[in-house]
């Protein structure tokens, strides 16, 4: 109360010395006329001031606690202040390793990401201001409360930050266009029982160990009803669910070692989770996603090869994500010396069409425009698919082998059309020595040999007969 009378009454004493001077400059007073009715009228304003400031605390002071439990409350609704969620920086003061891994993830790159500003400007330039919220909705979740839509706030700018991911206290599946209940403010919300901290509340929440927490962004159905992403639904209808394997058992396992908090702050037998959300953009992920098995036989001077391809290690289908992504499937046939001599490709992906039957081919449009799906053959997750291929072997060939590669492919078109290309698996099977004589120019000189043969035993049959009976 001292404090704040003291710092009203310096504040108001300089401004009313300012308004005094003008005061005493109109009327033309001086020397010590000027400085006495200047002390009675100052000390005359201050007097009534402080009265009317003491009515005014008194006044305040009990409907401090009421404004801030309504300011709680209304927290759970839309129209949430910018400056209840707190910037990731904060959370890194004391979650130093999990702010440096969030900070180099498709996350907190989620606004920034290159590829994803690109198709923004697009959808913007075709579609109008309407596109803002319904894409920032899931690339700048704290949009969604704080109604920021032009970025403007730096929260807004941190993508999918720290705060928002941990104030979600429930998920509702059922209502796709705002699914997240959040409860931002002191309490955060995390995968880990009995935690604490001296900086806010800490609550168990089973749902940040679940595949419905991601579920709010990683499932769209569009306008149109057409399911343009469908990650969760694709892990929950494979075997994953059953074996309770969900998203954060791949892409935020425990990491070893690295502890949640900074030990300077307190000392935690915790380990952190991994919060690079390592996927589609990961190369070490992609290259453990699948398996190939290859085998070929050569019938009639042609190649059959049959190609196995199983979804390993990936918990929803391959690929997964935005329908511009691919996976494509290249057998080639390779002479002695790895000269390519023929090459069949098998693409997995699926295909949408808009309204006028047109195949779309950008990611926006996909989004935006896509109403119905022409095809879908990605693989499901645990699925092996049988690919076969026939290849015509060329005269004289001499020996070969076969390569199988499986290639990720997700088009980056900025500045200049790019494509992010990963080789997920490989094999090469060579034809085996034994079976040479069956194909091209080798297989007329068996064919020559063994008439060759007969013909040596008929003639030397003739002689002996000849002998005998001449």
């Amino acid at each position: 109360m001292i404090c704040v009378d003291t710092n009203i009454f310096l504040i108001d004493k300089i401004g009313r010395a300012h308004i005094l001077k003008k005061y005493f400059f109109k009327k033309g007073i001086s020397g010590e006329k000027k400085i006495e009715q200047g002390v009675k009228l100052t000390s005359s304003w201050l007097n009534s001031k402080e009265v009317w400031m003491k009515r005014f605390v008194f006044f305040i002071f009990p409907v401090i606690p009421l404004i801030l439990l309504s300011s709680s409350s209304l927290a759970r609704e839309k129209g949430i202040s910018e400056t209840v969620f707190s910037p990731s920086q904060e959370c890194g003061n004391c979650h130093k390793n999990i702010y440096q891994a969030w900070s180099n993830s498709m996350h907190a790159q989620a606004i920034s990401d290159p590829v994803f500003k690109l198709d923004y400007l697009h959808a913007l330039n075709e579609y109008g201001e309407k596109v803002r919220e319904y894409c920032l909705t899931c690339h700048s979740p704290t949009t969604r409360y704080t109604g920021d839509t032009y970025l403007k706030n730096r929260i807004s700018r941190e993508g999918i930050n720290c705060d928002f991911c941990h104030s979600i206290y429930a998920v509702d599946l059922e209502n796709p266009k705002d699914p997240f209940k959040v409860n931002p403010g002191s309490t955060q919300y995390g995968p880990y029982q009995n935690a604490s901290s001296p900086a806010h509340l800490s609550t168990y929440s089973e749902l940040h160990t679940r595949s419905e927490f991601c579920a709010g962004c990683h499932q769209l159905k569009n306008n149109f009803g057409v399911l343009v992403l469908g990650t969760y639904s694709e892990w929950k209808e494979g075997p994953y669910p059953e074996q309770k394997v969900h998203c954060q058992n791949c892409h935020m396992p425990k990491v070893p070692g690295m502890p949640i908090v900074d030990p300077k702050v307190k000392k935690s037998e915790l380990n952190m989770t991994a919060h690079e959300f390592l996927g589609g953009h990961s190369e070490i992920n992609l290259q453990h996603a699948a398996t190939l098995r290859t085998k070929f036989e050569v019938k009639k001077s042609k190649a059959l090869v049959t190609v196995f391809v199983t979804n390993a290690e990936s918990g929803h289908k391959l690929p997964t994500g935005t329908p511009v992504r691919k996976v494509i499937l290249s057998v080639k046939l390779l002479d002695d010396k790895g000269k390519k001599i023929a090459e069949k490709e098998k693409v997995y992906q699926k295909v949408l069409l808009d309204q006028k039957g047109d195949v779309l081919t950008e990611s926006y449009k996909m989004i935006l425009e896509a109403s119905s799906i022409l095809s879908d053959n990605r693989i499901a997750p645990k699925e092996t698919r049988q690919e076969n291929f026939e290849f015509d072997l060329p005269p004289g060939i001499k020996p070969f082998s076969v390569e199988s590669t499986l290639r990720y492919q997700y088009p980056t078109p900025v500045l200049t059309a790019g494509l992010m290309e990963v080789e997920m698996a490989k094999q090469v099977v060579s034809l085996p020595l034994g079976k040479i004589f069956l194909i091209g120019f080798f297989s007329w000189l068996r064919v020559f040999i063994i008439l060759l043969f007969l013909f040596l035993i008929l003639w030397m049959g003739y002689r002996m007969l000849k002998r005998r009976f001449l």
